[in-house]
């Protein structure tokens, strides 16, 4: 009889559990990148639009990271709306 145990030891189940836990390791750098640009965002403009947000929050992790690095240099939200337009 084929047990849970036995289930656990096969290639194909160690394989699938790999792929689980890097896709929720990069959601997860993704949430984190996604709540540190829109708190450092909100602390220097004040109030972020719900247009804002929604882009925003549709970035990959990489588009993330290049808008915190593209953030140092904002003087003000019309910097943020062209850095987004440009991302589309």
């Amino acid at each position: 009889m084929f047990t849970l145990d036995d289930l656990r030891q096969t290639r194909i189940y160690q394989d699938a559990q790999q792929e689980c836990l890097e896709i929720g390791l990069q959601r997860g750098k993704k949430v984190e990148a996604e709540q540190l640009i829109l708190r450092l965002l909100r602390k220097r403009f004040k109030n972020l639009t719900n247009s804002q947000v929604e882009y925003i929050s549709a970035l990959d992790l990489e588009q993330l990271e290049n808008l915190g690095e593209a953030f140092l240099d904002f003087s003000d939200p019309t910097n943020l709306d062209e850095w987004l337009d440009s991302q589309i």
